[in-house]
């Protein structure tokens, strides 16, 4: 009965992590999975959109999940084309733990003015075959910048353990090129809003359009409370910061 229980287990995890996996956008989806292994990775693609050539773009990261019921050895991990990584996984004779994950971080850093692609494959000590990542994305000449509007912001004072009014930042790309955007955060007392029409993570600004940064100001403690909002993207100086000021009342 034991064994029997621990296999509907396993069964049931790798359920549950194919759905998520099938609810991914269908880009993501390009490469089948191995189901005799017991590794996931996701996502299946990677597109990089447009990046200045001889430049390298922010990261993306794909995720190796272990769902099955024994660790597993990564033999290697390797990439083609104008991409490069970097990861976390293991190194033999270490194992991923059971339920295990790692992070592979893919760059890419075109060549020439062309469409560019390339594979990364994860192989293991598993009898199924490798798994692979498609990578594309496009060199381009010549750069694109993001207008930033306004370049800082300055909230009026706000009560100790309140929040403020939203602000807006306006973010603008008045390239003929799409600027992929990997990140946007903020520090101090502020945070980016789920309002806001921005993508903060993985997502890109298309050519000729902007999108809006909703912040809002809660101070912890009395005084000036400085702070920032930082946008790393595949813009000409990325990062970009904007300085965020507000005091504190009580």
């Amino acid at each position: 009965m034991k064994r029997a229980n621990r296999t509907n287990n396993v069964s049931t995890r790798r359920w549950f992590a194919l759905i998520g996996l099938l609810a991914a956008p269908a880009a993501s989806l390009a490469s089948p999975q191995d189901f005799r292994s017991p590794l996931i990775v996701s996502p299946y693609s990677v597109s990089f959109g447009d990046a200045e050539v001889g430049k390298a773009s922010p990261p993306q990261t794909a995720t190796l999940l272990n769902m099955g019921p024994a660790a597993v050895h990564i033999n290697s991990i390797a990439i083609t084309g104008d991409f490069t990584q970097t990861n976390d996984c293991p190194q033999p004779p270490a194992t991923l733990a059971v339920n295990g994950t790692c992070q592979i971080q893919i760059v890419f850093q075109p060549a020439t003015p062309d469409k560019c692609s390339g594979t990364l494959t994860i192989s293991s000590d598993t009898p199924a075959r490798a798994l692979t990542i498609t990578l594309n994305g496009t060199g381009a000449i010549g750069g694109t910048e993001l207008e930033i509007s306004p370049p800082s912001l300055n909230f009026s004072p706000q009560k100790i353990g309140t929040a403020s009014a939203p602000r807006n930042i306006t973010l603008s790309n008045k390239s003929d090129r799409p600027i992929f955007v990997s990140n946007i955060g903020s520090k101090g007392d502020y945070t980016i809003m789920p309002s806001s029409t921005c993508a903060t993570s993985g997502g890109s600004l298309a050519a000729n359009s902007s999108c809006t940064l909703a912040v809002i100001f809660s101070p912890l403690q009395p005084g000036e409370r400085p702070g920032e909002v930082t946008i790393t993207d595949s813009a000409e100086k990325s990062p970009q910061t904007i300085p965020l000021t507000g005091t504190g009342s009580q």
